[in-house]
């Protein structure tokens, strides 16, 4: 069900919705004294991933412990409670606006000294927050002014109170509730051109709300109900520079929050003879004023709407939007406003994470070096041990152990009475909702990280029952299980397939994948009933030309923050000649881990020792050459190497003079001789000429010695190290 209501009173609108989003549950996290730099992409990742994600998922913490029948509103826990106030304080942050907001802190109602109705003063905003919603999820409806009559049988004085100073939500609770009160509008359909749920949520001086939530009985019959107390009486208003308040906010804005309704707000401005222009990644955008003159709901704003196709919450690449304001009125004089927004994918990096090493490290090991990102939570590299992929998954008894079942348990999903080969199959079918709303995705997942190799390909046999024109299966591929790919889909045609037939897909090679199958509903009728030909049959999935992943280990930098180190401590057991590994190098951000979707192979070979081995192993950033200086402090990587020294952090070579009885002598410390290197203590009388006639070398407890007789004491000494 979708009800659609709007209703003016006491400067707000009253929206009804019925839909629902899950999210993935952060962990704990602050609620409040949020911030974000929305000019900083990665800021803005990282912030949806700790705060929007964080706040999802709230029905599985709501802990209702109210009673319909007797009209109690019972109670809610302390984390669900955590949840609005985070989702509140997160888009108060992305707007600019303060982000310090509390929710049901036990501040007392809001009285007009005309209200018809008057609670107790001592009241609280959250008590009649909760009878309300009590009251409207009873009701089936909701109103701003609902009278003490059916069907509004809950119906309190504190109640009515509510209802006339509050948001009001039918079908949502919790969080998302929340977002929809900023979106303003429901699958392309604008639901409150005044955009009044928004304004007074992004109000700038508020710091007091309370809500009251009830959580539905999963049917049409008593839905979901969020009232979220708005008003602020004066002592709750914190004072605030006045600015300018943009929604979709200026600078980096994540796709799914993308709305059709835009709007510009400002405590002092005057909109009513303000024009709007936009443009959009394909030049000017139409830009429709719905509203310009309204007051009484928040901040001054100037509302607008754009066409559906530029309101996409799902997109391939950032969309940048320009906007300008002209003929806004602040406090007697006419200015123009103008901001960017960038609407971006926050489950994609958006940028390489490339790992420079060798491809044949040694037996004793190697180094590998990523990108920093200053940003990133932390980084590291994760270690695939991987074998040849030879399963194929066919729903037969006792082989499901890689199967994740997403489907719904009034069927089965391995069945008999169709199958490609052996003596079952994977059964995928719709079904219809428990409560209200469209018939939900089924899923199969294949639990298996592949690492594609060239030609991969994903093959199936499909076989179609019974399914509607419009449902479609989808196959879909992901590096993350969490932002997936459509590569292959088929669409129902109201009748049973006569037989299975083949279907392969192509892999890009070298890279990390899941895979998984969704029967999506699109539009029309699904099939219903016990008609064991119903929905779709799959079986004998399998890849080809690729490596599956059978144990993952992970590298974290230690000393250098921007590179790993691959060997035996690291490993956790001994490399041997021919052992393969895939590196994954990964960035975590806001609590949430992004892998590249491009695994590095790597096999281990026979130490052979030397400056190109060692180079080539430990320092990948490198030029390769002997005279190359990789940190840029005069002693050159071939110097380094044969002195033991780290060519990645700057150093200065130390050597002691000495001169006795007509011997000049030379010590350096060195650890370790390395046998394809020359070292050579040369002598010069004039700076230009030098020679090693007469000099003498010699290594000894971890020190190089150089000793040469000179006739006269008027010479230079110095050390010639060189490649051999």
């Amino acid at each position: 069900m979708q009800q659609i209501l709007n209703q003016w009173s006491w400067g707000m609108l009253l929206t009804v919705f019925c839909s629902t989003a899950k999210l993935s549950f952060g962990a704990e996290i602050p609620t409040t004294e949020l911030s974000v730099d929305t000019q900083d992409r990665l800021a803005v990742m990282a912030f949806w991933n700790r705060y929007y994600t964080s706040s999802s998922d709230a029905d599985e913490v709501m802990d209702w412990t109210g009673n319909y029948a007797i009209c109690s509103p019972g109670t809610v826990s302390v984390a669900y409670i955590e949840k609005i106030e985070r989702r509140i304080n997160f888009f108060r942050a992305m707007a600019g606006v303060h982000a310090d907001t509390l929710v049901n802190t036990g501040s007392t109602v809001v009285i007009g000294t005309t209200d018809p109705y008057k609670p107790s003063v001592s009241d609280t905003k959250q008590e009649a927050a909760e009878i309300a919603a009590v009251m409207f999820s009873w009701a089936g409806q909701i109103s701003h002014e609902p009278p003490p009559a059916l069907p509004y049988s809950c119906w309190t004085l504190a109640a009515w109170n509510a209802a006339y100073r509050s948001n009001l939500a039918i079908g949502y609770h919790g969080p998302d509730a929340v977002d929809a009160y900023l979106r303003e509008e429901e699958k392309g359909v604008i639901s409150n051109p005044t955009a009044g749920h928004r304004r007074w949520l992004l109000n700038q001086g508020s710091t007091d709300f309370a809500t009251g939530n009830t959580p539905g009985n999963g049917t049409d019959t008593l839905l979901p109900t969020n009232v979220l107390y708005v008003i602020q009486s004066p002592s709750e208003q914190v004072s605030y520079e006045p600015k300018y308040v943009p929604w979709p906010s200026a600078g980096f804005f994540p796709d799914a929050l993308m709305t059709r309704l835009w709007s510009l707000s400002h405590p002092n401005a005057d909109f009513s003879k303000a024009t709007v222009t936009m443009t959009g990644p394909d030049g000017e955008i139409a830009a429709t004023i719905t509203d310009q003159e309204l007051l009484g709901q928040g901040a001054p704003t100037l509302v607008w709407s754009i066409p559906s196709e530029w309101a996409e919450t799902d997109v391939d690449a950032d969309q940048v939007f320009t906007v300008h304001v002209d003929g806004i009125e602040i406090l007697g004089e006419t200015e123009s406003y103008s901001y960017e927004v960038t609407v971006f994918d926050p489950d994609e990096l958006g940028m390489e994470q490339p790992l420079t090493g060798t491809a044949t490290p040694p037996l004793t090991g190697a180094n590998y070096h990523f990108q920093a990102i200053p940003a990133a939570d932390a980084q590291g590299v994760d270690v695939l041990t991987t074998s040849s992929a030879d399963w194929e998954e066919g729903a037969e008894n006792g082989t499901m152990e890689f199967i994740e079942d997403g489907t719904d348990d009034t069927y089965e999903l391995s069945v008999s009475n169709f199958k490609k080969s052996g003596s079952r199959s994977f059964r995928m079918r719709l079904t219809l909702p428990s409560g209200s709303g469209l018939p939900p995705s089924q899923t199969l997942s294949i639990l298996r990280e592949t690492i594609t190799g060239s030609g991969s390909k994903l093959k199936y046999f499909l076989k179609r029952g019974y399914m509607g024109s419009g449902e479609y299966l989808d196959v879909e591929v992901s590096h993350d299980q969490s932002n997936w790919t459509v590569v292959d889909s088929v669409v129902g045609n109201n009748a049973v397939d006569a037989n299975f037939s083949a279907r392969n897909i192509d892999l890009e090679e070298g890279e990390s994948v899941w895979i998984r199958f969704v029967l999506r509903y699109a539009s029309g009728s699904i099939y219903t009933g016990n008609d064991n030909r119903i929905g779709c049959f799959i079986d004998d999935i399998s890849i080809s030309n690729a490596d599956w992943v059978t144990a993952k280990s992970t590298l974290l930098p230690s000393s250098h923050a921007d590179s790993v180190r691959l060997d035996e401590e690291t490993l956790g057991e001994a490399p041997w000649v021919g052992m393969q590994r895939g590196l994954v190098p990964w960035t975590e951000l806001g609590g949430r881990k992004y892998p590249s979707p491009i695994s590095h192979s790597v096999t281990f070979v026979e130490a052979v020792g030397g400056f190109g081995e060692w180079i080539a192993a430990d320092y990948p950033t490198a030029s390769g050459a002997f005279e190359g200086d990789l940190d840029g402090d005069g002693l050159s990587d071939g110097l380094e190497y044969a002195l033991s020294t780290n060519p990645s952090e700057p150093g200065v070579l130390t050597s002691e003079v000495s001169m006795f009885d007509s011997v000049i002598r030379l010590e350096l410390p060195l650890a370790e001789l390395k046998e394809d290197v020359d070292y050579r203590m040369e002598i010069s009388t004039d700076l230009q000429e030098w020679s090693d006639t007469g000099a003498s070398v010699l290594w000894t407890d971890d020190l190089l010695i150089g000793e040469c007789f000179v006739e006269s004491p008027a010479v230079y000494a110095r050390w010639a190290i060189e490649p051999k």
